[in-house]
């Protein structure tokens, strides 16, 4: 039974450990919504939803998308087409696939522990100082790591 068994769970709990830091700075990468894409019912351009705006505007400031190409913005541009639907026509049963499609991205916390990635914001309590201080989410983190490793220490 190969993968099993407290040896396994130390290398998840160690590869969980491994996270990239990644500052948010507030620069915009890849390019606007493409004007070009949406028509009304008689074939003349069509405006972006505005949620869908915002939400474009959200994913270019993503530190996460500095380096994405090409084809990964093209894939974007089809979650945005889902996205307008689900607010200018009110497809709510377009929410699901557009949350997994934005899982590749590291859209929602979870999505973005799963990546091993932390994004740091100006102000963030979870970065390095934190740890170092063992305050807020990561003094949490460490603990729980310390139990899944076997070397918990009793609280002082």
């Amino acid at each position: 039974m190969t993968g099993r068994g407290p040896n396994r769970r130390r290398e998840r709990a160690r590869d969980a450990a491994v996270l990239e830091l990644l500052p948010s700075t507030g620069k915009r990468y890849g390019r606007p919504l493409p004007k070009d894409v949406l028509t009304d019912k008689d074939g003349n351009p069509a405006e972006w939803h505005p949620q869908t705006v915002a939400w474009w505007n959200a994913i270019r400031a993503w530190p996460l998308m500095e380096n994405e190409p090409a084809v990964a913005w093209s894939y974007l541009v089809d979650v945005a087409l889902l996205h307008h639907a689900m607010w200018s026509r009110g497809r709510v049963d377009l929410a699901g696939e557009i949350r997994l499609r934005l899982a590749k991205f590291g859209a929602t916390r979870a999505d973005r522990e799963k990546l091993r990635v932390t994004v740091l914001t100006p102000g963030d309590e979870t970065g390095p100082a934190s740890k170092a201080a063992g305050t807020g989410d990561q003094a949490w983190r460490d603990a729980r790591r310390s139990r899944l490793l076997g070397n918990e220490t009793p609280p002082a």
